[in-house]
């Protein structure tokens, strides 16, 4: 059996940046594409970008964004956790942080996509109480279908968190 380990969530600094893109590009060959939505989602989604650490190096990252013009409503933008680390409660400790961070916003629907296939993606998600909303087909070019899930927050903990 593998020790759970300590997991400390924090908000995303720029000393994360290479930790970030390696977990943002993990089984891609864009790296600077990928490059570019760290340094820019670090800026625009400070808030919300959380990194959680493990064995004192960044294990896991997550990126939630409010929809522009939506006020109640964000996005999961990205969450991804290293090979190592997966099915040990990293992902679940982030999602459970980002939670608390777009609920103290006051939004009250979070979103994200997830491959329909992602059966390890589909059961965490699940387990979160998130909800199938729609399948879209070809979501990102052919071929790349999406489920679309959205959780209700529980919107009563408000303070003036700016995304």
């Amino acid at each position: 059996m593998i020790d759970e380990p300590a997991i400390l969530i924090r908000q995303y600094t720029d000393d994360d940046f290479a930790a970030a893109c390696v977990l943002n590009g993990m089984g891609k060959n864009e790296p600077y594409a990928g490059a570019i939505f760290i340094r820019q989602a670090g800026v625009l989604y400070r808030s919300t970008f959380l990194c959680a650490v493990c064995d004192g190096q960044v294990c896991g990252y997550t990126i939630g964004a409010p929809v522009t013009g939506e006020r109640g409503a964000a996005w999961v933008l990205r969450l991804g956790v290293l090979p190592s680390y997966r099915g040990r409660g990293v992902a679940r400790t982030l999602m459970e942080a980002l939670f608390v961070r777009v609920e103290t916003a006051g939004i009250s629907d979070l979103f994200l996509s997830v491959h329909p296939n992602n059966q390890p993606a589909l059961s965490l998600y699940t387990s979160l109480r998130f909800i199938a909303t729609e399948t879209v087909s070809d979501y990102f070019g052919e071929g790349e279908d999406r489920l679309i899930m959205k959780k209700a927050l529980n919107t009563a903990k408000t303070s003036p968190l700016s995304f």
